[in-house]
C-alpha cells in the first residue's frame, strides 16, 4: 500500500495503462481499509492487536460489542 508521501499523481493520457491499473489498486487497497465493519477489525491477527493502542483497541472492542448487540436486538424483535 502507498504510503501519504508516496503517493503520485498519474497523467492518465501519458501514463502506461500498466501504470494506471496500478495506481488504481493502490487506491482500492486503501478504500477497503476504511470500508473494514467491526467484525473485520476483530479478525485481526495477534499480532496486529498486540501492536494496537490501548485507545484503538478500545475502539476496536466497543465496535464489537456494539454489533453484537445490534445483533442480539434483531434476534430478540424477531422472536417477539
Amino acid at each position: 500500500m502507498l504510503e501519504p508521501d508516496e503517493l503520485v499523481w498519474l497523467d492518465f493520457e501519458a501514463s502506461s495503462l500498466e501504470e494506471t491499473e496500478v495506481w488504481l489498486d493502490e487506491v482500492d487497497d486503501s478504500l477497503e481499509l476504511l470500508l473494514l465493519d467491526s467484525l473485520d477489525l476483530l479478525k485481526l491477527d495477534l499480532l496486529d492487536l498486540l501492536t494496537l493502542s490501548l485507545d484503538e483497541l478500545f475502539v476496536t472492542l466497543s465496535f464489537g460489542e456494539l454489533h453484537a448487540t445490534k445483533i442480539n436486538d434483531k434476534a430478540r424483535n424477531k422472536d417477539a
